[in-house]
């Protein structure tokens, strides 16, 4: 590591995660010493990793006198941007956008499995002990619909091509840009 580094971490400090890559863990009671602690912490930030989620961050510019940058461990933070009044604050802040794509594709493709293959009539007949004869449906040749083709929405579209269907989407902007490249058939301009 570069010597000009130096990594300030202190899990204590922080929320305990709930569950692997829980990005904000239990909710954050400091008793005073670990809230002194805390706030040493933040005055000599230059680079924030996470959330602070139990500091008024429109008080940053106070509380970090040298933060310049703000890196977010998730994708979607225009909300919270929002609701904390961080958008007032003129201090980059960037995301991990396309980092959850693949859970994220395989939670949905899990999902349209889930449905296709009828799994509550297997939970079903597993509580009740009794196995008969049954063939469900298939994806192949199904049409799914992607509502927005980012990272996440790409890599669905990807998944879903290999399970042979038909893929359709949307994206705010498809000027210049080919549907195969994104892994659809067709996709359709729209406001996201």
């Amino acid at each position: 590591m570069d010597p000009r580094i130096e990594v300030l971490y202190e899990p204590d400090l922080l929320g305990t995660p709930r569950y692997p890559c829980d990005q904000h863990g239990t909710p954050i009671q400091h008793n005073p010493t670990q809230e002194k602690r805390w706030l040493d912490l933040l005055s000599q930030t230059e680079v924030l990793f996470g959330y602070v989620l139990h500091t008024d961050v429109r008080e940053l510019p106070k509380t970090a006198p040298y933060l310049k940058w703000v890196q977010s461990p998730s994708a979607g933070v225009s909300q919270w941007i929002k609701l904390t009044g961080f958008s007032d604050l003129n201090i980059p802040l960037t995301t991990a956008s396309g980092i959850h794509a693949t859970p994220l594709a395989e939670f949905s493709m899990m999902a349209m499995l889930w449905f296709v293959k009828d799994a509550p009539r297997m939970i079903r007949e597993k509580e009740r002990r009794h196995w008969e004869r049954y063939a469900g449906t298939t994806l192949k040749g199904k049409t799914v619909a992607i509502i927005s083709l980012g990272h996440i929405g790409q890599e669905v579209a990807r998944l879903a091509k290999s399970f042979g269907m038909h893929v359709i989407g949307t994206k705010r902007n498809i000027g210049g840009v080919e549907p195969a490249s994104l892994g659809q058939s067709a996709c359709i301009p729209g406001v996201i």
